[in-house]
């Protein structure tokens, strides 16, 4: 009879980081996303404005410069995916998670039990490493 301490401990410990990361991450895409759509809007503004004021031809050339530019930052990192990705494997960390609540930290289980919760916690990583090399080949793929 084997005993789920260990595994309980390594979900528990992936989910407290997980959670920091994935808090960060969706802050810093939704940052990037109203930054972008902010300077979208200014450089609208200034360009509704027309040619009457002083500074008026170059505030829309920087705004949208400043636009591309965070746009291009955006689309290099990927916000957005990474906490897509970082969310799905938090939630599936839970489920896990869950799973292992339905029995006491020190109950005895027999091995084939403790064994496929030790598969499914593997293969949360392998999962979450294949959508990141996914992401990186995107990336290689642009540039």
């Amino acid at each position: 009879m084997y005993k789920l301490t260990k595994i309980v401990e390594m979900t528990e410990s992936k989910i407290l980081k997980m959670k920091d990361k994935v808090k960060n991450t969706k802050r810093k895409a939704i940052a990037f996303r109203i930054l972008s759509l902010s300077l979208a809007t200014i450089t609208t503004i200034f360009v509704g404005m027309g040619e009457e004021h002083l500074f008026s031809q170059f505030l829309p050339l920087i705004t949208s410069a400043l636009l591309t530019l965070i746009v291009g930052l955006e689309s290099y990192f990927s916000y957005q995916e990474q906490w897509s990705r970082q969310k799905l494997t938090l939630l599936k960390l839970y489920q896990l998670q869950n799973k292992l609540s339905v029995f006491g930290h020190n109950d005895e289980i027999e091995k084939n039990i403790l064994d496929s919760f030790v598969k499914e916690y593997l293969s949360i990583w392998d999962n979450d490493l294949s959508n990141w090399e996914k992401i990186q080949s995107q990336r290689k793929e642009l540039k």
